[in-house]
């Protein structure tokens, strides 16, 4: 509400980040209420990739999940990778990756992830901050258990591109949203991917490299 808002001391840019989160709580605090296990949590703004939808994949995705690590708290069906490492039912075309990760759009909370996200509120994560508001996905990409499907099965909308998003950058931003979200869309593969095996593979090359150094000074 307005006076929450207000006592909360949140700008006019950051209220679609406010709102954001707190959604994202209620969503939680009903699941614990309820006494659901996991929740499967969908924005307004979330779009099926239908080409990447089978009833094999979805099997595929269910058994995955039941692989996952005690203590897990987030699988994200959609969403956009900073970091990714394999944790997979198969070696060469892994379905499951722990990973970081921005955009809360398409996502399963299990029961201790419903108890993380309801254990700090928007205010305390601002006051926590020195002030300064964050994002939903700023916290979780940080302090949550993730792990997400690969090739994910959900985008955020192109026609309805977040309300955070534009209210922090204006009415001028959309445009550059708009775009972003469509590039985003159709090559979310190759994106994931350049995450998820190039990033390993970098490590691997900068950990033969030192080995390599090693050895020549050690003959040296």
């Amino acid at each position: 509400t307005d006076a929450e808002l207000l006592a909360a001391n949140v700008p006019a840019k950051h209220r679609g980040s406010y709102g954001c989160w707190e959604a994202h709580r209620a969503v939680a605090a009903n699941a614990r209420a309820a006494n659901q296990a996991t929740v499967l949590v969908l924005e307004d703004d979330f779009e099926i990739l239908p080409e990447r939808i089978s009833s094999g994949r979805l099997r595929r995705v269910a058994e995955c999940r039941r692989l996952l690590p005690e203590g897990w708290e987030l699988l994200y069906l959609g969403h956009i990778p900073m970091l990714g490492v394999p944790t997979s039912c198969t070696a060469l075309w892994p379905d499951i990756f722990r990973t970081m990760s921005g955009c809360t759009h398409a996502y399963v909370l299990s029961a201790a992830g419903q108890r993380h996200l309801l254990s700090r509120s928007f205010v305390d994560a601002k006051a926590r901050a020195g002030g300064r508001c964050r994002a939903l996905d700023f916290w979780i990409a940080r302090a949550f258990r993730q792990y997400a499907v690969f090739p994910q099965l959900a985008v955020q909308s192109c026609d309805t591109p977040s309300d955070i998003m534009v209210a922090a950058r204006g009415a001028g931003g959309r445009g550059v949203v708009d775009v972003g979200m469509r590039f985003y869309k159709h090559f979310s593969i190759v994106i994931e991917l350049g995450i998820y095996v190039l990033r390993p593979f970098l490590v691997v090359v900068a950990l033969l490299a030192l080995l390599v150094a090693a050895a020549h000074l050690a003959i040296v």
